[in-house]
């Protein structure tokens, strides 16, 4: 079986994904602190039923808008990117393998 050698790999072109975003953002070491910076905005004393009574709820809808500010703020452009963001770096963190279908 032939050896793998760097030199005759193509080179790729950067994941669209993180083109765009900071430096901070790239680096897996940040990934626990940004996640717990995120769930922290929505942490609180009550809860609800049913989906409905969470969107009716206005306590609530404050507080995923002021997660969704501080997701801009951090430097992701909508929640699309985030949650990208988060399986890639899930997979990143726990050193799993995965395959391309």
């Amino acid at each position: 079986m032939k050896k793998l050698d760097l030199k005759n790999v193509p080179s790729l072109k950067p994941n669209p994904l993180f083109k765009e975003l900071p430096e901070s953002l790239k680096d897996p070491k940040n990934f626990k602190k940004i996640e717990k910076k995120l769930v922290a905005v929505l942490k609180t004393d009550h809860a609800h039923k049913t989906i409905k009574e969470f969107t009716t709820c206005a306590w609530c809808q404050d507080l995923v808008q002021k997660r969704q500010a501080l997701m801009k703020e951090i430097g992701f452009k909508d929640y699309g990117q985030y949650i990208m963001w988060k399986k890639v770096m899930t997979i990143i963190s726990k050193k799993q393998s995965f395959q391309l279908r």
